[in-house]
């Protein structure tokens, strides 16, 4: 299934679940908020209620009156409603309308007006869920349901408490006009649940499409890539985690093209150094097979100096590649850098004299976790490069300094120096300057590049800068000995 619809599909059921949820909860907040509603009402309708009461015992003193018989308590009750005020027991006016009501329901014989028999006054409907009580909530009028829970409203006289009336609260929706207006509201919750789903849908649909078209879009850029095509770049100004995944796919295209460009170059360069010393060992091997020299001393020499050189190119086109992929092995320990460099430029006396160079050395003593076979061939490299280039009678100067955190070797050497755009590119691969150092002197302009390496492997670092003697200045750091420094 395609991302597009399951993104689809996952936004529609996870908004139709919510929405179910949330109507379910409001149908049963709102059957909770309305019966609650009901019975605050009724709550409210039983407080002029309980004012009369109140008025009642207080014009007799007591709650007697009410041993007298239910007939009070239930015309009390029937005649009882919001609005109206209702006559007050044990008043004389109450006495006196009474009196006059039974007295003109009675005939000469003394029986009751239109009536064969006595019937016994009948409870209006609100008596069954009724109960009146004194302060120690004794039954006076009605009898509390067992397991029922009443809600009670105090009776008072002068901010005391005399009696409660209490009442049965509603459970349940019981009147028709109750139940059909709940049922209104939960069809309009119905209702507005189906057109939130509906208006989901259409979002998921927006939604879903936003975020699976600059996917497609990335995924187009990365098949062109794929296939070769490092040129291709995505357009894309988004802000989040998908622009960010844009600007990666084009940041990965460029890489690739640049890597493309640098190994085209680098396979040019490489046949290019490889072509000009068996250039010249053809020329010359020819030119004795065909009798136009001579197999001398001399041209044997020539020949093995190729061979030499040839070889070296090969050797340090296989430490490059091999500090490329890491395989170059390196033993650390603990080392003295001071004494690594005296050491070998000491051993090379007779090549710096030859070159014709005057070497100043000061060293200070500088502990550090090295291999000294790559410390060596790193600091051969500097000298070799010093040799070829340095023009004769000329200048060598090697130092050694302690800063707080690492050793610092500085290689000066005399003029020629180079430009300040050759200083960019002098540590990079088969590069050469244009003026002076160039392939003449017998280098494949692989050392600064495999010197690069050793001192990335030592995790310290490495740059040029202009000499004050007109040269090359070279300074490299290697972090100190954490233990031990001087």
């Amino acid at each position: 299934m395609r991302l597009k619809y399951q993104l689809f599909i996952a936004l529609l059921v996870a908004s139709a679940l919510l929405i179910a949820l949330m109507l379910a909860v409001n149908s049963w907040s709102f059957n909770r908020g309305f019966l609650g509603y009901i019975n605050n009402n009724e709550k409210v309708r039983l407080e002029p209620l309980a004012v009369d009461l109140a008025t009642a015992y207080e014009s007799n003193g007591n709650w007697n009156w009410t041993k007298k018989g239910r007939r009070q308590w239930f015309n009390l009750i029937s005649q009882y409603d919001v609005g109206h005020r209702i006559p007050q027991l044990g008043s004389p006016t109450a006495r006196a309308t009474d009196s006059k009501t039974q007295r003109g329901k009675r005939n000469q014989t003394g029986k009751p007006k239109n009536s064969k028999q006595r019937r016994r006054p009948r409870p209006p409907s609100n008596a069954n869920w009724l109960v009146l009580t004194n302060a120690q909530k004794q039954p006076l009028f009605g009898i509390p349901p067992a397991e029922v829970q009443i809600d009670w409203l105090p009776i008072l006289s002068n901010d005391e408490t005399i009696g409660y009336l209490g009442h049965i609260p509603h459970t349940q929706l019981n009147r028709k006009i109750d139940q059909v207006f709940a049922q209104q509201q939960k069809r309009r919750l119905g209702y507005a649940a189906m057109g939130m789903i509906l208006f989901s849908g259409l979002l998921s649909i927006a939604l879903g499409s936003r975020i699976v078209k600059p996917l497609l879009t990335v995924n187009t850029a990365v098949s062109e890539i794929n296939h070769g095509n490092f040129a291709h770049r995505v357009n894309s100004l988004r802000n989040d985690e998908l622009g960010d995944l844009a600007r990666n796919v084009n940041n990965l295209g460029f890489t690739l093209e640049q890597n493309l460009a640098a190994r085209q170059r680098w396979i040019a360069e490489i046949s290019h150094e490889l072509r000009t010393p068996l250039a010249v060992l053809q020329s010359e091997i020819e030119a004795i097979q065909d009798g136009i020299r001579a197999a001398s001393p001399d041209s044997i020499n020539s020949l093995h100096a190729e061979v030499l050189r040839l070889n070296r190119l090969i050797n340090d086109l296989h430490q490059l590649s091999l500090s490329d992929i890491g395989g170059l092995e390196y033993k650390m320990q603990r080392l003295s850098l001071n004494d690594i460099v005296t050491t070998h430029l000491q051993s090379n006396t007779s090549a710096i004299d030859s070159a014709s160079l005057t070497l100043e050395l000061y060293c200070e003593k500088a502990f550090i976790v090295g291999d000294q076979q790559r410390l060596t061939q790193l600091l051969d490299n500097l000298l070799q490069n010093s040799i070829r280039y340095t023009q004769a009678p000329g200048y060598l100067t090697v130092s050694v300094e302690v800063t707080a955190t690492d050793a610092v070797l500085i290689w000066s050497d005399s003029s020629p120096g180079v430009s300040d755009q050759d200083h960019l590119h002098l540590f990079d691969p088969l590069y050469r300057t244009d003026e002076s150092r160039n392939r003449q002197h017998g280098g494949s302009g692989l050392g600064l590049a495999i010197a690069k390496k050793i001192a990335d492997a030592h995790s310290g670092s490495i740059a040029s800068t202009h000499s004050h003697m007109g040269g090359l200045n070279i300074i490299v750091s290697i972090p100190l000995l954490k233990e031990r420094h001087a």
